[in-house]
């Protein structure tokens, strides 16, 4: 997302905080983004903690893979919150998305991969795996998975010239078949009433909106939006 006006950017329209980049596609451990339009070229820092007062840039991270730039946040709010009050979170990792970067030690796990993007993909899952894990696990630590609902899902289908693989589904990102706009997800938690199964009805994108507040007790009937109220389906 390329955020013109303070207005639109995320502190301003309801979060407390933000820590990430406002464009696509940044260097996962410098956190520049790179790019041309006609002539114009241009690398420029796209890393940013703000607040509703202040919008800073954040300079001390880089050489700080992203994905654990943006786990350690997310523990440290955990670790700082009023555990009497509500929490949300909105954790959207860069991983995994161009351009391929990730610790050596990731891909070496994965000697039998001879392609060396999808081996470099691979390694990419694991290093977000691991913060997704450091993650879950603080939530854990702080008392807040108990009364908690954990969502994990895709934007979009793989790119299979940057190691995704969406077989069995034809296509990919930027294609309109189901390898570019069927997505993964889970919701896990202890407050789904049945678990270990596999929902076999569709979902959209705009339906998690809704979705997140019938879940947290608002009145969803009030919501002027296209999405449809999911909570009952996930959870039973």
């Amino acid at each position: 997302m390329l955020v013109g006006k303070p207005a639109y950017t995320p502190s301003h329209r309801g979060f407390d905080t933000f820590f990430g980049y406002y464009s696509g596609a940044e260097e996962y451990f410098s956190h520049y983004r790179s790019d041309h339009a006609g002539n114009l070229t241009w690398d420029a820092l796209d890393f940013h903690f703000d607040t509703p007062e202040n919008f800073t840039n954040v300079r001390d991270m880089n050489g700080t893979y992203s994905a654990n730039a943006f786990s350690s946040r997310a523990v440290k709010i955990m670790e700082e919150h009023d555990k009497e009050k509500p929490l949300y979170i909105y954790l959207p990792f860069q991983s995994v998305h161009s351009p391929m970067e990730v610790p050596p030690q990731y891909p070496a796990k994965y000697p039998n991969i001879n392609n060396k993007n999808r081996q470099t993909f691979a390694g990419m899952v694991s290093a977000l795996d691991e913060a997704v894990g450091n993650v879950t696990a603080a939530w854990i630590e702080n008392g807040l998975y108990n009364n908690s609902v954990i969502v994990f899902t895709t934007d979009n289908g793989g790119l299979v010239r940057s190691g995704g693989n969406n077989y069995p589904l034809r296509g990919q990102k930027f294609t309109l078949w189901e390898g570019g706009t069927r997505g993964v997800a889970f919701v896990s938690g202890p407050l789904l009433n049945k678990t270990g199964y596999v929902y076999p009805g569709l979902v959209h994108v705009v339906d998690w909106y809704p979705t997140l507040v019938q879940m947290a007790g608002g009145d969803v009937s009030s919501l002027d939006v296209d999405g449809y109220p999911m909570w009952p389906h996930f959870s039973n």
